[in-house]
């Protein structure tokens, strides 16, 4: 995936901006460029946009909404950017976390009154890390949902949507000035067009093994469930035009992966009381933590496995979930009605695991004061039977990437920023800081948000600035 260094390429066909990647960055982007004027084309290297929030609920994070206030719940770009600071102990770029955080309310806002999108808030308790009720999606909550919408929009908008179209060369000049892209098309036709701005938006690099043992190698063998199209493109084009890089290091995962049936275990089990013991019958963290705070405590445990264990009245509650009644019908799930008959059952030491569940116990029913911190007085003590799934760490997604300013310009390796290049959602730099430990709930789906739209206007705007007019047709 070169780059080709030409200082006069021509193309028979130019579009004010490119955007390469249709995930929730890409499409938003289109969008905001589309509305400032520009031509767009929008080019993604899967059969369909949508990129890796189809995977999950596709909950937004915002402060100061309309949602908000109509929920009578009082938040400001502030308190956001305060909590994102406070989550990564102070590592996130302090201008882009709350640049990032002040653009996000007026971004919902406008695909609300400018697009048709339909939000609900989320409310009940915030998610770990949040100080307030923030988390938005549409009705269905599903990021399917979701991009399903946003495709709509964008086709209603008049943006020309390329699929099954891989961006496999950019075109530049010596000054680091994108001229254009070339793309595979499905009948394995290469085309070129020109651009007088890039926006990249091609996703994480969690799908590329070589990446991840170069970034982060302490994840690149646990096991991937993101989407495949997070192949790490930006990352290529990055290094061979001397893009800075930042926060490379920082992923976001789950410790929540039924073995050997590699699905993704609900929250529920944790969040209504469960609790994870290693191969020796163990606890050896507060699960209640952010889920990428554990992860990294489960990957050092012996095999890097542990198995979630809870009582008959979580296990009625999940029982309600499809996916957790299609682990249970598979045999994931393990019960006995004594801990020392699920100790048993599970393989683990019966004496430590006996004094494990006694300590579990006696923290629900305040005698004792976790050893970890955790909070246990909210959910009733466990009773019998009592249930238990193996799982280990599910690498999800990566957070980090070409480094960028509060425009989602790129930013050189020796200092200022590229002529016309643009970076978004997880093929940026993000807002968690370098670590695992510093992602937020929907931190990353935030950066997709903000950086989106940011990377958009500022494309289009340039684009526009001095420019008769976009020539191109996509055929």
């Amino acid at each position: 995936m070169p780059v080709n260094f030409v200082d006069d390429k021509k193309f028979e066909a130019t579009a004010h901006v490119i955007v390469v990647g249709a995930g929730l960055c890409g499409l938003i982007a289109a969008l905001a460029a589309r509305d400032a004027g520009a031509d767009v084309l929008l080019v993604e290297r899967e059969d369909n946009v949508g990129g890796a929030i189809q995977m999950g609920r596709g909950l937004i994070p915002a402060a100061g909404t309309s949602y908000q206030r109509d929920a009578g719940i009082a938040d400001s770009p502030g308190q956001f950017a305060a909590d994102m600071q406070r989550k990564s102990k102070g590592s996130s770029d302090v201008r882009l976390t709350l640049g990032v955080a002040t653009a996000a309310a007026p971004a919902i806002e406008w695909l609300a009154d400018d697009h048709e999108l339909v939000w609900r808030l989320e409310v009940g308790r915030p998610q770990s890390g949040h100080s307030r009720q923030r988390l938005h999606g549409v009705p269905e909550r599903s990021g399917v949902a979701l991009v399903r919408r946003l495709e709509e929009a964008a086709r209603r908008a008049g943006i020309a949507i390329v699929t099954g179209s891989q961006v496999l060369d950019l075109y530049a000049d010596r000054s680091g000035r994108v001229s254009g892209v070339m793309f595979r098309r499905p009948s394995g036709m290469r085309q070129e067009f020109g651009c007088h701005t890039l926006v990249l938006a091609t996703g994480g690099f969690a799908a590329n093994t070589g990446f991840l043992r170069r970034y982060i190698p302490e994840v690149a063998g646990a096991q991937y469930v993101g989407h495949r199209g997070s192949a790490g493109d930006a990352l290529y084009w990055a290094t061979q035009l001397g893009a800075a890089l930042k926060n490379t290091s920082a992923y976001f995962a789950r410790a929540a992966l039924a073995v050997p049936y590699w699905q993704l275990t609900s929250r529920l089990l944790i969040e209504e009381g469960g609790v994870q013991v290693n191969l020796k019958g163990e606890r050896f963290g507060n699960e209640v933590e952010a889920s990428t705070d554990f992860a990294p405590l489960l990957i050092a445990q012996p095999q890097g496995l542990a198995w979630t264990v809870y009582d008959e009245r979580i296990h009625s509650e999940a029982m309600l979930l499809d996916d957790y009644r299609e682990l249970f019908d598979a045999g994931a799930v393990r019960h006995a009605g004594s801990i020392e008959a699920l100790a048993a059952l599970i393989g683990v030491p019966v004496t430590e695991f006996g004094q494990t569940i006694e300590h579990v116990i006696n923290c629900q029913r305040s005698r004792e004061v976790d050893l970890f911190g955790r909070d246990m007085t909210h959910a009733a003590a466990f009773g019998t039977p009592l249930y238990a799934v193996c799982v280990t760490t599910a690498l999800i997604n990566t957070l980090g990437g070409l480094s960028i300013d509060t425009r989602a310009r790129v930013l050189r390796t020796e200092g200022g920023v590229f002529p016309n290049l643009y970076a978004g959602g997880h093929a940026s730099s993000g807002v968690t800081g370098p670590h695992a430990w510093g992602y937020l709930p929907g931190s990353g789906w935030l950066s997709a948000l903000s950086l989106g739209r940011i990377a958009g206007h500022s494309a289009a705007e340039q684009a526009l600035a001095g420019q008769s007019g976009a020539d191109w047709a996509v055929k």
